[in-house]
């Protein structure tokens, strides 16, 4: 066997970019109790099956996006996962990547963003029991750096009454974890957060998909513990969306545009548009200290 047959033995990545061919030809079962499909066990296995056989790396996180991909040398068809934590508590961070049907060739690729000194661990296995052998493992830096709009605490603000944003992409968005019960957020979904104050009127915000990925548009609370107006995923087949609501006037919103997978990242439009909020006076002066004021005056009329 390997040394890195299991994860406590999991081969050490110290630098990048690195390649390393290995071979799963002698792995053994990793997951024996996984006996769950993808969709169903995915946060328990990151999608590896009971029967499936591979070999394990440790990276530690460097605070960028890192991209691990497995070509394969046998012509066997294998695929990647990726969990953070420890080997006695993993944790799904990445569900499987596998081999592309289309093309007929096993090129699975992750990619992840790895915080700075955390540890992750990357799995590789075939796709099915008979898929094991040699192939070339090659981890890289990309280019791309994180977003300083990827998150709740840091949202961008933009006009209610009249803004439009133009995004190529957020490639540098890092997943965000949102607990928003019915706001359809994955747990590996990467976004842009935009907050905005209500003017008090009807608030329209207007998606419009440009790429080809599946993007969510939601409207939250400000510290994004509710979900207050969410659409369905759309496409750039799709015509451009309105999402319109009152909003409450000076209440703080967070705007937030989500793709449906990791990959799903833009580009996109985005446009605000409302009635301005009516102005308080700011002498002080009310309506009420008026007529106050005509009332003595009246008084002091009449008694002369």
């Amino acid at each position: 066997l390997r040394a890195n047959d299991d994860c406590d033995g999991a081969r050490i990545v110290t630098s990048f970019p690195f390649q390393e061919n290995g071979d799963t030809t002698d792995a053994t079962v990793d997951f024996p109790d996984a006996t769950e499909t993808l969709y169903n066990n995915v946060n328990l296995t990151c999608g590896i099956k009971e029967s499936a056989r591979g070999v394990w790396y440790r990276i530690t996180g460097n605070n960028r996006f890192l991209q691990a991909s497995v070509i394969d040398i046998d012509n066997v068809r294998f695929k990647t996962a990726i969990f953070q934590g420890s080997c006695d508590d993993l944790e799904c961070l990445r569900p499987s990547s596998s081999y592309n049907y289309e093309t007929e060739r096993t090129q699975p690729t992750s990619t992840w963003f790895a915080e700075n000194g955390k540890t992750y661990y990357l799995h590789v296995t075939g796709l099915s029991d008979s898929d094991v052998g040699e192939f070339s493992l090659q981890i890289s830096k990309m280019t791309y750096k994180p977003l300083e709009n990827d998150n709740c605490d840091s949202p961008s603000q933009v006009d209610a009454v009249d803004e439009t944003v133009n995004t190529i992409n957020f490639d540098g968005a890092r997943p965000q974890r949102l607990d928003v019960p019915d706001c359809g957020f994955h747990s590996f979904s990467r976004g842009m957060f935009f907050s905005f104050t209500g003017t008090g009127y009807a608030q329209n915000i207007t998606l419009t998909v440009k790429g080809g990925d599946n993007l969510e548009l939601s409207v939250l609370s400000s510290e994004c513990g509710e979900c207050i107006y969410h659409t369905n995923f759309l496409t750039k087949d799709d015509s451009p969306y309105t999402l319109e609501f009152k909003s409450q006037i000076g209440k703080e919103y967070i705007a937030v545009v989500a793709g449906d997978s990791f990959e799903d990242t833009g580009p996109f439009t985005l446009q605000f548009d409302s009635k301005k909020a009516i102005e308080t006076p700011s002498s002080g002066v009310t309506s009420g200290s008026v007529t106050a004021i005509l009332f003595v005056i009246a008084i002091t009329v009449f008694m002369r």
